[in-house]
């Protein structure tokens, strides 16, 4: 019986032994595929990066071309102008700025969502002078709309908070 007792468990260590190396084998294979997996996600955030960068050179070069050549007109670079082609002049240079601060902001939000936070935190950002430049902006956009925008403070205290003032 004892002889019957040592076979038995011989047997069930080598059903266990062989257990754990299918399970070995298993483990291996899921980590390869892992492996390969990360290695593809690089591999595409490589890509993506690269795509980003393209694309910001791309939608800044016109902007950019439009920039300079309004500012040639306003510094009168380009000979003396109109008061009507000043003031079109001025709002396409507005309309550019803006159009700039949009594909920077696209850009931000992307690197942000990857992981790439191009966010600095600074202490005492005071928040009335960026709330000023904001409603100033939209001040035209506004009153196109017949919308009258106002920006009121409550009290000559300055608003400070720890944040980024170029991304506010």
């Amino acid at each position: 019986r004892s002889f019957i007792n040592v076979i038995a468990l011989l047997l069930d260590k080598a059903y266990m032994y062989k257990d754990l190396q299918d399970s070995y084998v298993a483990t291996k294979k899921a980590y390869a595929t892992e492996q390969r997996a990360n290695d593809e996600l690089e591999k595409l955030d490589k890509i993506k990066d690269q795509f980003l960068l393209t694309a910001q050179h791309d939608l800044r070069r016109p902007l950019t071309a439009v920039k300079w050549f309004v500012g040639m007109i306003l510094t009168g670079v380009l000979g003396k102008q109109n008061k009507k082609t000043i003031e079109g002049a001025e709002r396409i240079q507005e309309s550019v700025e803006t159009s700039i601060e949009e594909v920077n902001n696209f850009l931000d939000i992307a690197q942000f969502q990857s992981g790439k936070s191009p966010v600095t935190l600074a202490p005492g950002v005071s928040v009335i002078p960026i709330l000023e430049s904001i409603a100033k902006k939209l001040q035209a956009m506004a009153e196109e709309h017949g919308i009258s925008l106002n920006l009121q403070k409550t009290s000559d205290e300055p608003i400070l908070i720890a944040g980024d003032a170029v991304k506010l």
